[in-house]
């Protein structure tokens, strides 16, 4: 096993020289990474909207109305 782990570090040792040849060095704008940072460490604030009786209702009716109708469906099926 031992020379299978070091055959595989030559292994990601020649990948990451490949990789590291293949693309340019970047330095990212300091302005965008503080910004970015903030973005990400801070909470973002959600806000629900109200959600009224009737559309409430509206949903309960309709699945009831949904599962009656998968009811007489299948029972005339059989």
């Amino acid at each position: 096993m031992g020379a299978q782990s070091m055959e595989l570090s030559t292994l990601d040792r020649l990948f990451e020289e490949e990789l590291e040849s293949s693309f340019d060095t970047v330095q990212p704008d300091r302005e965008f990474v503080t910004r970015l940072r903030r973005r990400l460490s801070n909470k973002g604030q959600v806000v629900l909207e109200p959600r009224s009786p009737a559309t409430a209702f509206v949903l309960v009716a309709l699945g009831l109305f949904t599962g009656a109708l998968l009811v007489w469906i299948l029972g005339r099926l059989r």
